[in-house]
């Protein structure tokens, strides 16, 4: 069947003047069906009193009037009916392009002051960083293949990391999801972009996304997204700043499940640790999104809400959380909440290239609440903790010492 998806606007025309063949009416159905957002346009659209609305407020015109008259010649005329039928097809065929201009607006992110400082203290302080790979290595198949590279891996809570280990991104995980989420073509074209240990990126996607990757992150991305729809490929943590696009729906693909937006801002962390292992963690900050587990179906989330489902995606549990933390490490923020020493210092050491020795052991599971400039040089923040937990601790030469 031929792909008439960038032809909406004829198909909906075609529909409001009833000269739609059953082929056209198979794909309008198929893209009614495709989203939430696609069925209210649909119904907006099929409201005549709407469109000669919209029509009229783009043209500054009286609609009642011409039809006034018209109803007049329809009365003097039988067969002026036609006449009128084609007036009102015109105001559809008007209101349909001035209506799919504002359904295919592209409206970029607003980005506060915050988060403009964040990007300019980052940039000065060293921290921001990344490699990017402009050609993937793409099978026949059409899966992207495994990077080569090996790098530390920091699965972290808010700001906590979690247990360190060794971490070299599967292949199973972009062959999984690379060949549903990107077609050979985009992929072949695409980039990868990662982060080490102790840096973070900032990168704008083709549609005026902003996305921020923090540290030990992968992600992949088309150099320009199709007609139809946005997708890009998750591994590690990012905030995510999503243009406004009700003709493409922006999905993040990761090896547990995908997460569909509907315009908004949310934080991704495909390395969540629990009690269960390592998990997803899906937190959504404002907006709308759908979170679809692999072999689950997709479940709506509300803002202030954290959705974690394992990678093998069992089960997926939805609840109500302090976003705070999310969007503090987005700002240029470490929030620590009855963290111990421990997990506090395996940040530090990898965010300063540092080395830490405790030489009191049961400092290890002294707790530790409060919050962190991740742009501050070493020494005002290892002040900040010897103040709040009263332990002796120095810096000599590249090792934190914990006395």
């Amino acid at each position: 069947m031929k792909n008439l998806t960038y032809d909406i606007p004829l198909l909906l025309c075609k529909k409001a003047t009833q000269s739609i063949t059953s082929e056209e009416e198979e794909i309008l159905q198929k893209w009614v069906n495709e989203n939430e957002e696609n069925r209210k346009a649909y119904e907006e659209f099929m409201d005549k009193d709407f469109l000669e609305k919209e029509l009229a407020t783009a043209l500054d015109i009286d609609t009642k009037a011409p039809r006034k008259a018209m109803d007049k010649r329809i009365k003097a005329r039988g067969r002026s009916f036609l006449r009128y039928a084609a007036a009102i097809a015109l105001l559809i065929v008007g209101g349909a392009a001035i209506w799919y201009s504002q359904y295919t607006k592209v409206t970029p992110p607003e980005i506060s002051e915050s988060v403009q400082l964040a990007m300019q203290q980052s940039i000065q302080s060293g921290k921001t960083d990344a490699v990017i790979e402009e050609k993937l290595e793409v099978d026949s198949e059409g899966k992207v293949m495994s990077s080569e590279q090996e790098i530390s891996d920091e699965s972290h809570d808010a700001g906590v990391s979690g247990q360190e280990q060794d971490y070299a991104l599967p292949s199973h995980n972009y062959a999984q999801i690379s060949q549903e989420s990107l077609t050979k073509e985009q992929l072949l074209a695409a980039h990868r972009v990662t982060t080490r240990h102790d840096k973070e990126f900032w990168i704008t996607l083709d549609d005026g996304t902003l996305v921020h990757l923090n540290y030990n992150t992968h992600l992949i991305y088309p150099e320009h997204f199709g007609r139809s729809d946005r997708n890009v490929i998750l591994d590690g943590e990012a905030y995510f700043m999503v243009a406004r696009d009700k003709s493409r729906p922006f999905v993040v693909h990761t090896p547990g499940g995908s997460v569909k937006v509907y315009g908004t801002e949310f934080n991704v962390n495909t390395r969540n640790n629990n009690s269960n292992g390592t998990s997803t963690s899906v937190v959504l900050v404002k907006g709308s999104i759908g979170v679809t587990p692999n072999g689950l179906e997709e479940q709506r989330m509300k803002p202030g809400q954290q959705a974690v489902f394992s990678n093998n995606a069992v089960a997926m549990s939805i609840d109500n959380v302090d976003v705070s933390p999310f969007i503090a490490w987005n700002i240029g923020t470490f929030v620590f909440e009855n963290c111990t020493m421990e997990k506090l210092m395996s940040v530090l050491s990898k965010w300063y290239n540092y080395d830490v020795t405790f030489n009191n052991h049961k400092a290890q599971n002294i707790k530790f609440t409060g919050e962190l400039d991740k742009y501050s040089s070493i020494e005002p923040v290892i002040e900040a903790i010897e103040q709040v937990t009263g332990l002796d601790i120095k810096l000599s030469r590249n090792t934190i010492v914990i006395n």
